[in-house]
């Protein structure tokens, strides 16, 4: 609590206005080149997220995280991590992926409030009484199986409902973090932690069309100089109106240029990468 008080400035001020003006700017961008309205909104949401697991790296390795410009980001990030649970159960309605989403949008929202009440009774009942249980075995891997159940369950659950996977993972994290057992989960898991990334990256690396690359490979690279201009020019005027020094401005738009934050359509369900 005591590190979010020193960045709470540059999450809400620095993040809002980084993901409003980064949206914005795309919006204009789409309407000027007569994409369709939800289009051009959907497509500033895509683009305005960057990789946090890439920047925290990064700001570790260089021992950075806690300079103002770490700072800074890591603000911004942690606004962006938050922001894309909404926009994930937004996605579908703004992509036009179902037409008939906004007709049905009380059957839509009856899972997802039940799914936040169970998250809520699991986060301050359940979760807790079954780690404190599962604890009084002295069992690393009875207690390493239980994690991982919890973290599964919460995602098929979502999945389930016709929600996000990423949400589910998200509400997992978000139940054992309130227990007092956070540090150990959290600390049995990071050793799975390259392994579950390099999977990660592996997929993602597969569902690319080499031909289709090729094809269009100047507007690519085209589109991925645009991206990373706008990109850096926004967070560093962000990082400008938050009274940071010109240096900071341009180290916060380098870090935060990149796109982290992807949507896409699997079939039936939304997932962010």
């Amino acid at each position: 609590m005591n590190k979010f008080s020193q960045i709470k400035r540059y999450a809400i001020l620095g993040g809002s206005l980084q993901v409003g003006l980064t949206v914005l700017a795309v919006f204009l961008v789409g309407q000027a080149l007569g994409l369709p309205f939800t289009e051009s909104i959907f497509i500033g949401l895509l683009i305005c997220f960057s990789s946090t697991a890439i920047i925290l790296r990064l700001l570790q390795e260089k021992k950075q995280l806690d300079s103002i410009h770490g700072r800074t980001a890591l603000g911004i990030l942690i606004f962006q991590d938050l922001a894309v649970v909404v926009v994930i159960l937004l996605a579908p309605l703004l992509s036009g992926a179902e037409s008939s989403a906004l007709e049905n949008w009380p059957i839509l929202l009856g899972p997802g409030i039940g799914l936040i009440a169970l998250t809520l009774v699991s986060r301050r009942w359940l979760v807790p009484e079954l780690l404190h249980f599962i604890a009084r075995f002295k069992r690393r891997d009875l207690f390493l199986l239980t994690i991982i159940v919890i973290c599964f369950g919460i995602t098929w659950i979502t999945s389930t409902l016709g929600l996000s996977l990423a949400l589910g993972a998200f509400l997992a994290g978000l139940t054992i973090s309130n227990t007092e057992y956070k540090h150990q989960a959290l600390g049995n898991i990071l050793p799975f932690q390259d392994i579950f990334l390099s999977l990660f990256f592996i997929s993602i690396g597969m569902l690319l069309n080499v031909n289709f690359v090729l094809e269009n490979l100047p507007l690519i690279i085209l589109l991925t100089i645009t991206v990373i201009l706008l990109k850096s020019v926004i967070a560093g005027i962000v990082a400008g109106i938050l009274g940071l020094s010109f240096r900071v401005m341009v180290l916060v738009g380098l870090m935060l240029s990149q796109i982290g934050g992807v949507l896409f359509y699997p079939g039936s369900s939304w997932s962010a990468i």
